[in-house]
């Protein structure tokens, strides 16, 4: 775990501009912090597509149908059932290029997820399906099974150090912490807003050339921000 304190301020309430509401201003601290967990994956999540252009759409289509069969009697034979990989994409759009703006064809694209369990298996099935006539992996993606935990360990530890670097603030200042006024949090993480997941590749496979793919930990991170009262030393 790392904890990195990105903002702490010192503040006070401005005193009220009415001269018949002239209170004593109220010190307050607030501290900024942010914590990371690290965990390593559980699963990779790979995408696999394929896309094929031809003089019409219906050629395009059934280039895609054809490698799209051979690539499911793959990922079968490695033990991934056809009812494990859904698919998440299919388009079949005109082609135009870009100098004249004319329309030559048709492409045509599908995907689908495949779910990893087994870490040390994914550059074989990245390389069995790019023989099978995949010919774009978008996304390999880790994951972990229990992002949750890993979230509220996260903000544990940014409240402590919020908590901590407020107190030091406050004795140094000559008096102590009072009670908390405000906190809140942001959804930041691993794997970006939600904490889920790392992406560690994105490309087109254009050669059928060995894949080795070595997974990095999960990085979740939680950053709060906290406002507490400070009350100063009576001496």
């Amino acid at each position: 775990m790392r904890l990195t304190t990105l903002i702490i301020t010192w503040a006070a309430t401005a005193i009220p501009s009415s001269p018949r509401a002239q209170t004593p201003a109220e010190s307050t601290i607030r501290t900024t912090a942010t914590a990371e967990v690290r965990r390593p994956p559980s699963y990779a999540v790979i995408q696999v597509g394929i896309r094929a252009a031809a003089s019409t759409a219906a050629e395009a289509m059934a280039q895609v149908a054809a490698s799209q069969q051979a690539l499911l009697v793959q990922l079968n034979a490695l033990g991934f059932p056809a009812d494990s990989l859904p698919t998440t994409r299919y388009s079949v759009a005109r082609e135009a290029t870009w100098e004249t703006d004319s329309v030559p064809g048709f492409a045509a694209q599908t995907s689908m997820r495949v779910v990893v369990t087994d870490l040390g298996r994914v550059g074989t099935i990245v390389d069995a399906a790019v023989n099978a006539g995949a010919n774009d992996i978008p996304t390999i993606e880790f994951k972990i099974d229990d992002p949750r935990s890993a979230r509220d360990e996260a903000l544990r530890a940014a409240v402590a150090e919020a908590r901590h670097e407020a107190e030091v603030m406050a004795e140094a200042a000559g008096g102590r912490l009072g009670e908390l006024l405000e906190i809140t949090t942001g959804r930041l993480g691993a794997g970006l807003m939600r904490s889920e997941g790392v992406v560690v590749s994105h490309f087109t496979v254009d050669q059928r050339v060995p894949v080795a793919v070595t997974p990095d930990d999960v990085v979740t991170t939680a950053t709060v921000s906290l406002r507490w009262r400070f009350i100063p030393s009576e001496n």
